[in-house]
C-alpha cells in the first residue's frame, strides 16, 4: 500500500470553511434552522470560522483512509474533496447541523459501499465521560491490537482511526491513523506509529507516534488545561474507529479481524 499523508494545515486546502461561526448562532438561535440570509452570512474564507487548518482532523484522517482504501476512486481523495462530498451529501452544513457525527457513513456513500466503517467503541475520557471504569490505552485497546496482529496483506484491507483528548467533538479532542507501515504489535503510545493531520510540515510522519501527537496537543495551551481539568493521561485513547473495504468473493467485512480477535481468547 502506498500510503499518503495529509496535514490539515497544507495550504491546498487549510483555509476552506468547514462551520460559518456566525451561521451556527444563527442557527442555534433559529432552534437548528437555517436562516434564509445564510449566504449573506457566509463569506468563504472569513477569520474566524472553523476551517479545515483549525477543526479538519477527522476530515483530514478519513480523506487518508479512502485514499488507501479506495485507491481506484473517480477522482484521487484529499480533505478538501471529502469536505465537499461532505456538505453536497447532506452530512455537513456551515451552520454546524450535522457536524461530524455521520461522517463514517459519508465515506460509505462516496466510495459506493466499498469502504465502510466497520465498527467504533468510544471510551471514558475524563472526568465528564460515562463512568466506564479505568482508562483506555493501546494495549487495553482490543480492536486495535487485532488490526496489529493481522498479516500486512490482510492488514491492508483495513484502516484504524483513533481519538484522543476529551470525549467531545466540539474542544479538545483529536483523531489520527494508524499508520499503515507500523511494524509489529504495539503496547505503548510510544510503539504506537501513526500519521497526524496536525504534525508539522517538518515533523517525520514515518517515525512520528501517538506520544508525540498526544505531546503535540498537550503543547497548546487551552487544551493542555481541558486535559489536565479532565484527568486526561498521556497517551489515553478517547475511541477507535475500524474502516474496512470488500474484498470480491468475501462475506464479511469484519472477517479477518474477528478470527485475529479470536485467536486471543
Amino acid at each position: 500500500m502506498r500510503v499518503t499523508h495529509f496535514r490539515q494545515d497544507d495550504k491546498r486546502w487549510r483555509g476552506e470553511v468547514m462551520w460559518n461561526r456566525a451561521l451556527v448562532a444563527a442557527a442555534a438561535a433559529a432552534g437548528g434552522v437555517v436562516p434564509e440570509d445564510a449566504a449573506d452570512l457566509m463569506p468563504p474564507h472569513s477569520r474566524g470560522n472553523a476551517t479545515i487548518g483549525s477543526d479538519g482532523c477527522m476530515i483530514t484522517s478519513l480523506a487518508m483512509i479512502l485514499r488507501w482504501l479506495d485507491p481506484d476512486a473517480e477522482q484521487a481523495w484529499n480533505p478538501q474533496s471529502v469536505l465537499a462530498a461532505a456538505v453536497s451529501e447532506g452530512f455537513s452544513h456551515p451552520s454546524g447541523i450535522s457536524m461530524v457525527t455521520l461522517y463514517a457513513d459519508l465515506v460509505s456513500d462516496v466510495s459506493k459501499g466499498e469502504v465502510q466503517l466497520a465498527c467504533k467503541e468510544d471510551y471514558l475520557s475524563g472526568r465528564d465521560g460515562w463512568g466506564r471504569r479505568g482508562r483506555n490505552f493501546v494495549a487495553d485497546c482490543a480492536l486495535l491490537q487485532a488490526y496489529l496482529r493481522l498479516p500486512p496483506t490482510t492488514r491492508a484491507d483495513f484502516a484504524v482511526m483513533l481519538k484522543i483528548g476529551t470525549w467531545s467533538d466540539a474542544f479538545a479532542s483529536h483523531f489520527v491513523v494508524v499508520h499503515p507501515g507500523q511494524e509489529g504489535v504495539a503496547h505503548t503510545a510510544e510503539e504506537l506509529r501513526v500519521l497526524d493531520p496536525a504534525m508539522s510540515e517538518t515533523a517525520n510522519h514515518a517515525t512520528w507516534t501517538l506520544a508525540d501527537a498526544d505531546r503535540n496537543l498537550r503543547h497548546d495551551p487551552k487544551i493542555g488545561e481541558a486535559w489536565r481539568d479532565q484527568g486526561i493521561e498521556p497517551g489515553q485513547l478517547a475511541g477507535v474507529w475500524m474502516f474496512a473495504r470488500w474484498r470480491q468473493g468475501g462475506r464479511y467485512l469484519l472477517g479477518a479481524l474477528l478470527g485475529a480477535m479470536a485467536s486471543e481468547v
